[in-house]
């Protein structure tokens, strides 16, 4: 279970709430506009299920417990849509 951040590269107000995260142990993943950003699967029956993946690391929906976006521009790269 972590946070997960969306900021710019050098933004120092981002660095100062992961250096706060850190005092207090909690876990974070930090995601800059230069890492890539691919949409692995999404399935929506009984339970949402939303993977994606971050520079070779991949996030499962279920983990965060909390989201913060702080000024960047995304690109996020989905595969074709497939319906079952």
């Amino acid at each position: 279970m972590y946070i997960l951040i969306l900021s710019r590269t050098f933004d120092t107000s981002t660095a100062n709430v992961i250096d706060w995260l850190k005092h207090y142990k909690i876990e974070y993943f930090r995601v800059n506009e230069s890492n890539v950003i691919k949409v692995k699967k999404i399935s929506i029956s009984s339970n949402l299920f939303f993977e994606i993946e971050i520079e070779n690391k991949t996030i499962n929906l279920e983990d965060i417990i909390a989201f913060w976006y702080r000024q960047s521009n995304f690109k996020i790269y989905s595969p074709p849509l497939e319906i079952k």
